[in-house]
C-alpha cells in the first residue's frame, strides 16, 4: 500500500516536471558538445606541448639520444603520443549516453519504455563509468616528473 502511494506520488511529480527534466537533458547534450570543443582545443595544445618536449626536443638536441636506453625511451614516447586516446572520444560517449537517456525519458513519458530501452541506456553509461574509475585510479598514481624529457623512462 505504501509503495503504491509512493509510486503515484512519484508519477505525479515526474509528470509535473517533465518539461523541466527534458530541458535539463537537452541542456546536458548541448553542454557536452561545448565541453567537447573546449577539451579538444585544450587537449591538442597540451598534446603538442608534450610532444615538443618529449619527442622533438630530445631528437634535435645533440647527444640527447646517445644510449640505446635513451633511444628506446624516445621511441616509446613517440609511439605513446601517436597512439594516445583522446578525451574527446570519452566526451562523445557521454553525449551519446545523454541522448540515450533523453530518448528513454521521452519513451517513459509516452509509457513506451521497455527493457531494451533501459538496457541501451545502461550500455551507453557503462563505458563512462569505467572511464571515470580509470581516471580516478590514474589520479591516485604518482605522476612522472615534469622535467623528464621522455615521459618517465630511465636512460
Amino acid at each position: 500500500m505504501v509503495r503504491g502511494i509512493q509510486a503515484r506520488a512519484l508519477r505525479r511529480e515526474l509528470e509535473r516536471r517533465k518539461e523541466t527534466i527534458d530541458d535539463v537533458l537537452a541542456l546536458h547534450e548541448r553542454l557536452f558538445a561545448a565541453l567537447r570543443a573546449q577539451v579538444m582545443a585544450d587537449a591538442q595544445l597540451q598534446e603538442q606541448h608534450q610532444y615538443d618536449q618529449q619527442v622533438v626536443q630530445p631528437f634535435t638536441t645533440e647527444g640527447a639520444l646517445a644510449t640505446d636506453a635513451e633511444q628506446q625511451a624516445w621511441i616509446d614516447a613517440r609511439r605513446k603520443h601517436l597512439s594516445q586516446p583522446i578525451l574527446v572520444q570519452q566526451l562523445d560517449a557521454a553525449a551519446a549516453a545523454a541522448r540515450a537517456l533523453r530518448s528513454a525519458w521521452a519513451k517513459a513519458l509516452r509509457k513506451d519504455l521497455g527493457p531494451a530501452d533501459i538496457q541501451a541506456v545502461i550500455e551507453e553509461v557503462e563505458p563512462i563509468v569505467a572511464d571515470v574509475a580509470a581516471l580516478q585510479k590514474a589520479a591516485e598514481a604518482p605522476a612522472p616528473a615534469d622535467d623528464d624529457p621522455v615521459g618517465g623512462a630511465e636512460p
